[in-house]
């Protein structure tokens, strides 16, 4: 073999070991105990039939007692066509599960409307799920089916005791605005035990921006462009 060719192969070799690190779940749990592996492309993928593998694992979160959660897809070949089956994954090493997976319903949204993928948070990344102390989840979701507000419907969700439910959709009446003001898009939001808080922006009636807080049972404007500034009078936020 002439020198170039085995110059070729070593590098070959060295994209394609980048590649399975890079779609592997690692944890890193203490000095003493060392890395756990979690999940990695090829290998079988939980909560699927038997054939099915993981076609990529990514965008890991770690909740404060250990629980994990990472997004990603499954397919019957790491070579298989773009019909991977987008899904997210959580659970304690050892014992993780999948939890919501292309085409399941959730709670809060109609019988039609479904869940599609983790929601590109930007331009390249989708966005990671959140893990609170107790093990509950929040992911920013596109959705399928009878979408209402363009072709890019989203919303986020938590999970507690099992069970996805809305918090929050695109296309929703935009709460603490004038009737006819709709949420049209996220921007960011923080998730834990408390509740939810959501960046976000609104348009129709009134446009701009908006902060609200959701208490794990109803939604809450905090602050929103022109609304009125709490912390000092005759004044509005910009």
């Amino acid at each position: 073999m002439d020198h170039c060719k085995r110059q070729r192969i070593q590098v070959l070799g060295q994209l394609l070991a980048g590649c399975v690190l890079a779609c592997a779940v690692l944890l890193h749990t203490s000095a003493s105990a060392g890395v756990r592996y979690i999940a990695g492309t090829g290998e079988p993928a939980i909560g699927f039939p038997e054939n099915y593998i993981y076609w990529i694992a990514r965008n890991p979160s770690l909740g404060e007692s250990g629980h994990v959660a990472f997004t990603g897809a499954a397919d019957t070949s790491v070579f298989s066509t773009p019909a991977n089956t987008p899904a997210v994954w959580a659970g304690m090493p050892g014992d993780i599960r999948l939890v919501i997976k292309e085409g399941d319903t959730i709670e809060g949204l109609p019988a039609n409307v479904l869940f599609e993928d983790v929601a590109y948070e930007s331009n390249y990344e989708r966005a990671a799920p959140v893990v609170t102390s107790y093990g509950n989840l929040a992911i920013w979701a596109s959705l399928k089916g009878a979408v209402v507000f363009n072709s890019s419907d989203q919303a986020l969700l938590a999970r507690r005791d099992g069970i996805f439910s809305k918090v929050i959709r695109t296309g929703d009446a935009a709460v603490g605005f004038a009737p006819g003001t709709t949420v049209r898009s996220f921007r960011a939001y923080a998730f834990s035990e408390a509740g939810m808080a959501i960046q976000g922006t609104v348009g129709g009636v009134d446009n701009g921006s908006a902060l609200w807080f959701w208490n794990n049972d109803s939604l809450q404007l905090l602050a929103g462009t022109g609304g009125a500034d709490p912390l000092h009078a005759n004044c509005t936020i910009n």
